[in-house]
C-alpha cells in the first residue's frame, strides 16, 4: 500500500538506488569488457557487450546520458581502427 506523504520520497530514493546499481553494474562490465579486449580476449569481450547490449535495453528511455554501451562500441572502433 502506498502512502502518498512519504512514498514519493522512498520511491524516489529507491530509483535513484537501482539506477546507481544499474550504472555500477555497467561500469563493472565495461571494465571487464576493456580488460577482455587488453589481454586479447574476444571471447569473454563479446560476452561483456552482449551483457552492456541487454542493460541497455532494459533502461529506461528517460535515462539516456551516458550509456557504457556506447562507450564499449568506441573501444571496438579504436581496437579495429589501431596498426597491430
Amino acid at each position: 500500500m502506498l502512502l502518498l506523504d512519504s512514498a514519493g520520497l522512498h520511491l524516489g530514493k529507491e530509483k535513484t538506488a537501482m539506477t546507481s546499481n544499474a550504472e555500477q553494474l555497467e561500469c563493472d562490465i565495461l571494465r571487464v569488457f576493456r580488460c577482455a579486449c587488453q589481454q586479447d580476449r574476444p571471447d569473454i569481450a563479446e560476452f561483456m557487450l552482449a551483457a552492456l547490449e541487454k542493460l541497455d535495453r532494459d533502461r529506461p528511455v528517460c535515462e539516456q546520458e551516458h550509456r557504457a554501451l556506447n562507450d564499449a562500441y568506441r573501444e571496438i572502433a579504436g581496437i579495429g581502427m589501431s596498426p597491430r
